[in-house]
């Protein structure tokens, strides 16, 4: 099952601006579900509305018969305001430990200015914040995982992987200001970043710059 959630935004400006979560509609494909989400995009952009603004979409797809909590999902996929697909979670709810995240599959280099999506109870507060280092690629979580494995000879080397990398190890760490690293770094899960919709002022691109020059290795 495919569930569409829109992102919504009133008088979005930076530093920070609020945007709602709500759910669209059940799928049974995620052929059905992408085409609801150009239906969607057509209705909204004949409407003349300006107050209400589109932010993107999600899919995430939900199991069967199973419980589910919060936003967990077995896969979640990001689409930008034009309904145009942008990143896919690697990860999924099932036990299964982070393969990696290959350069093609990320979507921001170091030092792109971002927007993230923090989740609150009702919906995501929007800030800017810096790519400091990408996701671990494959590469880099094998290195790990045979040597923890080497360290750990008794224990089945899937569950040594398990003890190394799962769900939240799909992440960017990001500089949010110009402060001390422990105080403004953040780890941001890939399907949470977007492209900036505004215009970044010389301000804040800049302040974003002196984190990353101060941080960069």
């Amino acid at each position: 099952m495919f569930e569409l959630v829109e992102l919504t935004s009133f008088c979005a400006q930076y530093p920070h601006f609020f945007v709602n979560d709500s759910i669209r509609s059940y799928h049974n494909t995620l052929k059905e579900a992408e085409q609801a989400i150009t239906k969607a995009v057509a209705l909204k952009s004949g409407c003349g509305c300006d107050e209400e603004q589109i932010f993107g979409y999600y899919v995430r797809e939900l199991p069967w018969g199973v419980a589910i909590h919060g936003n967990d999902s077995l896969c979640t996929r990001s689409y930008l305001a034009d309904g145009s697909f942008f990143c896919e979670s690697i990860y999924s709810m099932q036990n299964e430990p982070f393969p990696g995240r290959s350069a093609k599959d990320c979507k921001f280099a170091k030092g792109d200015i971002v927007e993230v999506l923090d989740p609150n109870s009702n919906g995501f507060n929007v800030g800017l914040e810096i790519v400091l280092e990408l996701p671990p690629n494959p590469e880099r979580v094998t290195e790990i995982v045979n040597k923890m494995a080497k360290m750990y000879p008794d224990v089945d080397k899937e569950d040594v992987a398990m003890m190394c990398f799962d769900a939240l190890d799909d992440a960017y760490v990001t500089l949010d200001s110009d402060v001390e690293y422990m105080e403004s770094h953040r780890h941001r899960q890939s399907v949470m970043l977007f492209p900036p919709h505004l215009p970044v002022s010389d301000s804040i691109r800049k302040e974003l710059e002196r984190a990353y020059e101060k941080n960069a290795t």
